[in-house]
């Protein structure tokens, strides 16, 4: 390709293309985002669209393919789905007040853990992008000393927690966290991919993303989490004296930041922070095995033909946020006896409350 050759158009799709390499851009050309060269290759195939040329009178014609703007957000989906990502260009002035080549720049990053979109979110799931870090005196041949942080957001509700991990059964607790978490995207960072292995060679359908060391130093996670929630210090939600894990939820925050520039976060408001020893110990074998979530046999049956699970025979909630709330409470018991009775009263008032517990559930059907 010689840039001298390169219409203005090309010089600025490939200016913007070479900060977003490892996804496929969609640039706006009027009312379509069109794909050029190896994206529109990739694309056309994965899409099933015509793959068609631009400038064909030249000696190599530019390969293209486009949807309407109208009409992104499902292909977007499809391409999300094949485990792709993709940069959303759009014209950011008038074209009508536009001197010369319209000003364009990428407005949104779409990748898997930062989707708010409802209709590229499973409905019953919670959609997580997570972060997990490890103290540096930890290593593979030093489990006793092991120490680990995991940090996890849905930014489509604004969920948002921490938690540690230390001793012997570090790894393996982290290892049945995320397999109960099911995360869309993991950050970890590049300078620990050789500690991180064993964890990240037992994960599956997930985007990983090895991070820069810098993206989980401590002073600058405190200092964005402390701006995000507009308060002076993070104690007052039980997080001090947990490093490891603010320094994830740091990473989380950078992340989010970078590619999606133009998203707003207010929804993002506090932080919680889980014990491991306040909810029963399901590791992933448990929670396969006994079919609370998902069918031994899912791969195997049809769509509408799934087998019955745990969740899926209780599950008789009218929202969103009910389902989800159902999932997270089969997979983590209670432990301790106060909330337990909490949760039994509650049920127990809304099994004899017939007629507020018929109205709430008619309330909740237009949420």
């Amino acid at each position: 390709m010689n840039e001298a050759e390169l219409s203005p158009l090309m010089r600025q799709y490939w200016d913007i293309k070479s900060s977003y390499q490892d996804a496929i851009l969609f640039f706006r050309v009027g009312d379509f985002y069109e794909m050029f060269y190896k994206d529109a290759e990739v694309a056309s195939q994965l899409l099933s669209i015509a793959l068609t040329s631009r400038d064909k009178a030249r000696a190599e014609p530019v390969p293209l393919c486009g949807v309407p703007y109208h009409a992104a957000t499902g292909y977007i989906a499809k391409l999300l789905k094949a485990g792709r990502t993709v940069a959303l260009c759009d014209q950011v002035e008038d074209p009508q007040l536009a001197k010369g080549l319209v000003r364009r720049e990428v407005v949104r990053l779409y990748t898997p853990g930062t989707l708010i979109d409802t209709e590229l979110l499973p409905a019953t799931e919670s959609n997580f992008l997570a972060a997990i870090t490890a103290s540096s005196r930890s290593s593979p041949q030093s489990y006793s000393s092991l120490s680990l942080g995991l940090a996890a957001l849905d930014l489509s509700t604004g969920e948002f927690w921490v938690m540690e991990f230390q001793g012997d059964q570090a790894q393996a607790d982290l290892q049945d966290e995320l397999a109960r978490l099911e995360p869309q995207e993991l950050l970890y960072p590049m300078t620990l991919q050789a500690q991180m292995q064993p964890v990240l060679d037992r994960l599956k359908n997930l985007r990983l993303c090895a991070q820069e060391p810098s993206c989980f130093e401590l002073e600058a996670a405190e200092q964005s989490l402390r701006k995000q929630f507009g308060v002076d210090s993070l104690d007052g939600f039980g997080c001090r004296g947990l490093s490891l894990g603010l320094q994830a939820a740091g990473a989380v925050m950078q992340y989010l930041r970078a590619t999606q520039p133009t998203a707003c976060l207010d929804h993002v408001r506090r932080l919680r922070v889980r014990h491991p020893d306040h909810e029963m110990h399901l590791d992933s074998v448990t929670v396969r095995n006994l079919e609370l979530i998902r069918p031994l046999a899912d791969h195997l049956a049809p769509n509408d033909q799934k087998p019955p699970t745990l969740l899926s025979v209780l599950n008789r909630t009218v929202t969103v946020m009910g389902s989800r709330l159902l999932r997270d409470w089969i997979i983590r018991p209670l432990v301790k006896p106060a909330p337990i009775q909490s949760r039994l009263d509650a049920v127990a008032e809304l099994v004899e409350q017939l007629r507020a517990r018929t109205g709430i559930r008619t309330a909740l059907r237009s949420v």
